[in-house]
């Protein structure tokens, strides 16, 4: 139980890591498209998971590996991560979105770097698998959440 806390933790304090190299990566490109032309916002994400994927897969941290970036819908953007020292039996989904949740949420709301999804009030998926690619869970914040004021 202590080993799966402590990987918990190691993975919540990573997070911070991972959405800065992720969302660095993805604002670039927003911001080189509209300083030089003007694309909708839609292929504007399509283009940035396109970049992000390029360097995909890459390890973020010890447990967690980024796959790919993609755009679902007409106004998600969304990340998929894999738990690599993680089976689906060994985890506690509920409490994984218990402390996620927040995290990415609070992410959302003040990164700087994600200003330009707040914009367009766009929902940042996250999805979740463990070592064996079995789906764990996905993390949704929409704008009705990070809009909110308090």
């Amino acid at each position: 139980m202590k080993n799966a806390q402590d990987k918990m933790n190691r993975i919540k304090k990573r997070l911070g890591l991972a959405f800065g190299i992720v969302v660095g990566v993805s604002v670039s490109v927003i911001l080189n498209h509209y300083l030089f032309a003007s694309p909708s916002f839609y292929e504007v994400m399509v283009e940035a998971a396109e970049e992000v994927n390029k360097d995909c897969p890459v390890m973020l941290d010890q447990e967690t590996r980024l796959d790919s970036a993609s755009v679902p819908s007409e106004n998600t953007f969304m990340y998929n991560y894999t738990l690599v020292n993680w089976v689906k039996d060994s985890i506690d989904v509920n409490a994984f979105n218990d402390t996620m949740q927040p995290i990415i949420l609070e992410s959302v709301k003040t990164n700087r770097e994600m200003q330009i999804y707040r914009e367009h009030k766009t929902t940042m998926a996250y999805s979740y698998y463990d070592m064996n690619g079995s789906f764990l869970t996905e993390i949704a914040v929409t704008a009705d959440q990070y809009l909110v004021k308090e």
